[in-house]
């Protein structure tokens, strides 16, 4: 579980990185389309971040 919860973590923070790279290069072409898909990218990498901290918690208290 915790492997899976690992991965899960780094597929997150790659999502958020992701994100945030592709909103800075729309706002620097100025065209909303990327500034628009970058920042779901962010809002959802940081959802999953959200999410597996959730798990982790849960998965530290389970014997």
């Amino acid at each position: 579980m915790r492997e899976d919860i690992r991965t899960v973590r780094l597929f997150a923070a790659l999502l958020v990185a992701m994100g945030v790279f592709g909103t800075v290069a729309g706002a620097i072409a100025t065209h909303s389309v990327p500034i628009a898909l970058g920042a779901i990218a962010t809002l959802s990498g940081v959802l999953l971040t959200v999410f597996t901290c959730v798990a982790r918690r849960r998965a530290a208290r389970v014997p």
